[in-house]
């Protein structure tokens, strides 16, 4: 509970990421060696929820600005200082899907923005061919480009870096700011259901040099490859 109340105050987040498992040597003698386990287990939990959230501060930002990673330790913690305890929560936990079905409006993934902070939402949309279609009105509104097998098959870095690039404008364009790929698997079976969308054809060596110019391509022109 202390740890939770925390959480929620915000300015006490520095100490509990690099002090939590100190705070916990007390109880060692107090509660008995499973009082200590189940505290430390939600111990963990709260400081990896308050890293995600940390994390997700600096992506966020970086977006807002269009530009790469800018903010430093002491920045992303007050921005943490200045959120609500639902604020913080929104953050790790999706929007627009419900029992299975993707909401109208919504992307394939969603995390809401923060308009007071300048926080803006995450908008995730895949990515094996493009801009991917999850609804009959987006049928004829979207690129078909070529799948990352076809890619693969090239051999050629600077093309991949080219299919980004362009599929980064049209991302934008449909307002996402997250592509869910690229696909990296190796085909190693040939009856893989998603084998067209991995950039590694049957060469981990190849998916490497083809990944990283995937990832340039579309972060380079604003939109954040995972």
């Amino acid at each position: 509970a202390e740890f939770h109340q925390e959480l929620g105050g915000g300015q006490h987040l520095t100490r509990i990421l690099r002090g939590a498992r100190a705070n916990l040597s007390p109880l060692e003698s107090e509660t008995g060696p499973r009082k200590v386990s189940d505290t430390m287990r939600s111990t963990r939990m709260v400081v990896r929820q308050a890293m995600t959230i940390a994390t997700l501060l600096e992506i966020l930002t970086a977006l807002a600005a269009g530009t790469h990673f800018q903010l430093n330790g002491s920045q992303v913690f007050e921005l943490l200082a200045n959120m609500t305890t639902r604020e913080k929560y929104s953050l790790v936990r999706g929007i627009g899907w419900l029992s299975g079905i993707q909401l109208d409006g919504f992307y394939v993934g969603n995390i809401p923005g923060i308009e007071r902070l300048g926080i803006p939402s995450l908008n995730m949309q895949d990515a094996g061919q493009g801009f991917r279609t999850t609804d009959a009105r987006m049928v004829g509104q979207v690129t078909s480009w070529p799948c990352g097998l076809g890619l693969a098959s090239t051999w050629d870095a600077d093309l991949v870096y080219t299919w980004a690039s362009t599929a980064a404008a049209e991302f934008r364009a449909k307002g996402a700011n997250v592509v869910l790929g690229p696909g990296v698997n190796v085909n190693r079976v040939a009856f893989g259901g998603r084998n067209a969308e991995y950039l590694s054809g049957e060469d981990p060596a190849l998916g490497r040099e083809l990944a990283a110019a995937y990832v340039a391509g579309f972060q380079e022109n604003g939109v954040m490859a995972t």
